[in-house]
């Protein structure tokens, strides 16, 4: 399933595989608030694992400045999948936040549900 209203961030279905990870500022302020943020509590019966072979975590996460609620493979997904990702949604990124973190090498891989931060 695709989401993409206004709460929501990143509910993408990559169908390609893995590029080469983009490391930018965009990857960095997601990183930010995806780790300055919390889990929604939901806890659900399974994983996603992407055609790449990204595995997520089962719960969803709200991003620290709390307009928007993302999934585990967030960034992976704007690090590996930028050519897929909508207009929209990049312009959702760029909206947050003006602040900036390195993402963990297990998110940027999509290993968040075997290792977490």
């Amino acid at each position: 399933m695709i989401l993409n209203g206004p709460g929501h961030l990143l509910y993408i279905e990559p169908k390609g595989s893995c590029e080469t990870p983009i490391v930018d500022n965009l990857t960095r302020k997601l990183a930010a608030a995806f780790y300055k943020g919390q889990s929604n509590g939901c806890r659900y019966r399974g994983w996603h694992h992407s055609a790449c072979g990204a595995n997520s975590d089962n719960t969803d996460y709200v991003l620290d400045d709390a307009r928007f609620t993302t999934n585990s493979l967030a960034i992976h997904y704007l690090s590996c999948h930028r050519s897929e990702i909508p207009p929209e949604e990049l312009a959702k990124v760029a909206s947050l936040p003006e602040e900036f973190d390195n993402p963990t090498q297990p998110d940027i891989h999509g290993d968040r549900g075997q290792t977490g931060r």
